[in-house]
């Protein structure tokens, strides 16, 4: 029987990686199973500071880095990044992530490469946010705010367009232990086994 290496499943490597580095915990280092979307989480997460004191973040075409970067960046107090994303990506909605975290404090603005970000300690309370064009909108704040801002609660009153990612989001947050590595996904392993079927 040929062993099949399945890739692992990107929505929950991401979501895994992100609490991991919220916590504090040691983050993992790729192997060929890795794919772009993270590669792009790990160097948003492990920014570098520059000569400036200026940490750059760069996402590339990656929508998932670039949202719970702008999340996670934007909880860290006295952090300043620029979160860089190419020209498709800083083209595609962030619009409603930014105004939510805008109102938790942080400062967020635009500039060519993508947004500055200055970091802000959360506030307890409450924050609505409109994911109805993407449930990782709340997705973000949902799970920094498991571990920045425990007592914050997030609320979607126009609903969420994707509730499973969603759900998978607080179902994560409420884990006290995350190993590496996540699940694999075996939704790709119909790749190698449809042929078979045709």
């Amino acid at each position: 029987m040929r062993r099949i290496e399945l890739p692992y499943a990107k929505s929950l490597a991401n979501r895994v990686m992100l609490l991991r580095a919220l916590r504090g915990e040691a983050l993992p280092s790729p192997d060929s199973l890795w794919n772009d979307d993270m590669h792009a989480m790990l160097r948003v997460l492990k920014a570098p500071v520059g000569p400036d004191g200026v940490r750059r973040a760069d996402a590339g075409p990656a929508g998932t880095a670039y949202r719970f970067g702008m999340a996670y960046w934007a909880a860290q107090p006295g952090a300043e990044v620029v979160l860089c994303g190419d020209a498709r990506m800083r083209e595609r909605p962030i619009t409603p992530l930014v105004e939510a975290l805008r109102r938790l404090g942080a400062s967020i603005d635009a500039v060519p490469e993508g947004l500055r970000i200055q970091g802000v300690a959360w506030p307890s309370g409450e924050v609505e946010v409109d994911a109805r064009e993407s449930s990782q909108f709340a997705s973000a704040l949902v799970l920094v705010a498991s571990v920045a801002a425990p007592n914050l609660r997030i609320v979607t009153p126009l609903g969420v367009s994707s509730p499973p990612y969603l759900a998978m989001s607080y179902q994560l947050a409420a884990h006290t232990a995350l190993g590496w590595p996540p699940e694999r996904d075996w939704s790709a392993a119909f790749v190698f086994f449809a042929p078979r079927w045709v």
